[in-house]
């Protein structure tokens, strides 16, 4: 009879409500982001944290409005996010020289700070040497002409890395091609030292020359 209609009411109160806050919530960031003020602060807050870490108020958000957070136990020592180079970073230490509590307020130390300048860089550099081998491993699948033997993988990606992925003489990085600096019939070795990026005019223009 009417079960199902009645058992449905919930969740469309629950669907009903959420439209409402996403509305709300779609508002107020409009209103929030055309704001002046808010706009020069946020501008100031960017470029301060880019020179150095900075606090962000979240502890105090989330135990205060969010009840599943306030259920969890608390981390053990001090705790806090702070930005830094647009990136985000969580520290909970229980090491004095971390942190300290002077008028019952938290300051991070000049060791806490450079410990999270060194991680958030570290990483940034992990990243940057990622993407980098990413890079080559994709591109030297585009060459034409590479011989998979005799120069070694682990050979090739190095070459591609030292030399900036483009010919060692003209600069060009099309048409690229791994080249033994002394040719193999004339003893040279496949190794980083004897290999280099050639593109392919130069290349025959060397071989037309030897």
């Amino acid at each position: 009879m009417n079960g199902g209609k009645t058992g449905s009411r919930p969740e469309v109160k629950y669907d009903a409500a959420m439209a409402e806050w996403k509305r709300a919530t779609e508002n107020y960031t409009r209103a929030l982001h055309t704001d002046v003020s808010y706009i020069e602060a946020a501008s100031q807050f960017e470029e301060k944290q880019r020179q150095q870490p900075e606090f962000l108020p979240v502890w105090d958000f989330l135990t205060e409005n969010l009840r599943w957070w306030r259920d969890l136990k608390k981390p053990k020592g001090q705790f806090a996010v702070l930005a830094y180079r647009s990136r985000v970073v969580r520290v909970n230490s229980t090491d004095p020289d971390v942190f300290q509590i002077r008028e019952n307020n938290l300051f991070i130390t000049g060791i806490g700070l450079a410990l999270i300048r060194q991680y958030v860089i570290r990483r940034e550099k992990h990243y940057e040497k990622v993407i980098r081998e990413l890079e080559a491993f994709e591109n030297m699948e585009k060459l034409e002409g590479v011989p998979r033997e005799p120069i070694p993988e682990s050979v090739r990606l190095f070459v591609w890395q030292r030399d900036q992925g483009k010919c060692v003489k003209c600069g060009a990085r099309e048409r690229l091609e791994f080249d033994h600096i002394i040719p193999v019939t004339a003893g040279g070795s496949s190794t980083e030292r004897n290999v280099q990026l050639l593109c392919e005019s130069c290349n025959r223009s060397k071989g037309a020359s030897v």
